[in-house]
């Protein structure tokens, strides 16, 4: 797996937060084909196949621990749910 960049982490992050790509742009100032893009790559760089795997891999990598906006509850819960995902396929 390559290293995912600081922006492409911050754009996973809104994402498991619940933000769509216009809401991410808009917080982040830039395009949605902006946002789209990093999507894109982290995607490829996680080795999965959309953005909802890429953002559960994430979390489950503990990418987003240090970043401070995600609570320890909101990134607590997100984990359990994604593990709860996880084993019942």
């Amino acid at each position: 797996m390559r290293k995912l960049t600081k922006r492409e982490v911050e754009v996973l992050r809104w994402t498991a937060e619940g933000k769509s790509s216009e809401e991410i742009a808009k917080l982040l100032n830039l395009s949605v084909n902006t946002i789209n893009y990093h999507i894109k790559k982290s995607v490829a760089k996680l080795g999965v196949p959309n953005k909802t795997a890429a953002t559960v891999r994430a979390a489950l990598l503990g990418l987003f621990r240090s970043e401070e906006h995600t609570s320890e509850l909101q990134s607590h819960s997100f984990i359990s749910y994604a593990v709860f995902c996880l084993k019942k396929k």
